[in-house]
């Protein structure tokens, strides 16, 4: 099989993650479904950890307590406002949404590390910009405040793998990964605990939560780290823009519900601006190396 079709396959276990979501919140609080679905994500992702590298996934937790509790924090918020923006405006608005993290990447990387904006990378953030006004020109007033909450999330975890950039070269993919998903439930416990919102899950809940975070952040990147060993990442990175039409497609089948035409539109042009960006993000690579949450 060539890397295209594991990409391909990658996008369809990730954008599970939504549809899961969409549905668990039917029953679960969003804090309490959050900080399941990371607890489930720590001990699959320590287990691959360890089969990968054949290092102690606690000794390693140990090791980099300070770099796991700072992409943590930050994995833990974006984990928040993601899933309070698909219970506030729905997966299919969301996950295009969530395409502007590319570039707030790029942002991040002109700013901090004085890299130049390429002439692509600005003709597609304005693309994607349009997107997102096409969609809040149009939107009710009350789909404002899930709009603003998408795209914090996206700078959220734009912000965070940015950081997890300045850690590649000295902790493996794998053993990041483990670490990060291990301070995100942990973090996520202290606050949900400090805020009260601990309440008992039906076992059929737990077992539907613990499957979701199986298929989309184990199942759904192994795929996607099989995708990097055969194809460039530009090349994987534009694949999965197919994200956010997966995630309508499932929407469809499962839900019976279609975005509007005016979101679809504005969807559109925000992946295609992002797509346009890519084709020279060269700088970024590092970064798409690490398992998003």
């Amino acid at each position: 099989m060539n890397g295209a079709f594991y990409a391909v396959i990658s996008a369809f276990f990730v954008s599970s993650s939504f549809v899961f979501t969409k549905y668990l919140l039917g029953y679960v609080g969003p804090e309490m479904l959050m900080m399941l679905w990371f607890l489930s994500a720590a001990v699959f992702s320590a287990l691959l950890a360890y089969i990968k590298t054949r290092q102690n996934p606690l000794a390693n937790a140990r090791k980099f307590w300070k770099e796991g509790l700072i992409i943590g924090f930050f994995n833990a918020v974006s984990a928040i406002l993601w899933i309070l923006a698909i219970k506030s405006i729905g997966p299919s608005l969301t996950s295009f949404l969530l395409r502007f993290m590319t570039l707030f990447m790029i942002i991040l990387g002109i700013i901090y590390l004085k890299e130049r904006l390429s002439s692509l990378e600005a003709l597609g953030a304005v693309i994607s910009i349009a997107g997102a006004l096409v969609i809040s020109f149009r939107a009710e007033e009350s789909l404002l405040p899930g709009f603003i909450i998408a795209v914090v999330a996206a700078l959220s975890i734009a912000i965070q793998e940015f950081i997890a950039k300045l850690y590649v070269p000295r902790i493996k993919p794998y053993t990041l990964t483990s670490v990060r998903t291990t301070y995100t439930a942990m973090l996520l416990f202290l606050y949900v605990s400090a805020t009260g919102k601990l309440s008992p899950v039906a076992p059929n809940l737990l077992l539907l939560i613990i499957a979701g975070s199986i298929i989309s952040a184990v199942l759904g990147y192994l795929f996607f780290f099989k995708a990097l060993e055969q194809l460039d990442i530009s090349k994987v990175a534009i694949i999965r823009t197919l994200d956010p039409f997966v995630v309508v497609l499932y929407v469809v089948i499962l839900f019976n519900s279609m975005p509007t035409p005016v979101q679809i539109i504005g969807g559109t042009l925000i992946v295609a601006g992002v797509i346009i960006s890519e084709l020279n993000l060269s700088r970024v690579k590092g970064l798409l190396r690490i398992l998003p949450w």
